[in-house]
């Protein structure tokens, strides 16, 4: 059986959270995607996408886990 630590996953995630939630609030206050016209789950959709294509540009970010104080200034 394949066992995760709770380290592991917040090393592999980290660098995929941080930057999807920052592409997201750019996402939902921007004039264009912010309108009902478009929906939520595209929205998030497209934050994920961008996210996932910026991480070979995102190299050496620091781990922060979620629980942690600097979490909030991360985002």
């Amino acid at each position: 059986m394949v066992t995760f630590s709770e380290a592991q996953l917040i090393s592999w995630m980290s660098p995929l959270i941080w930057p999807f939630l920052r592409t997201l609030a750019v996402f939902t206050s921007a004039p264009v995607f912010s309108s009902k016209v478009v929906p939520v789950r595209a929205r998030i959709a497209l934050a994920f996408f961008a996210a996932v294509a910026a991480q070979p540009s995102l190299e050496g970010q620091p781990v922060i886990a979620i629980s942690d104080p600097g979490a909030f200034g991360a985002v």
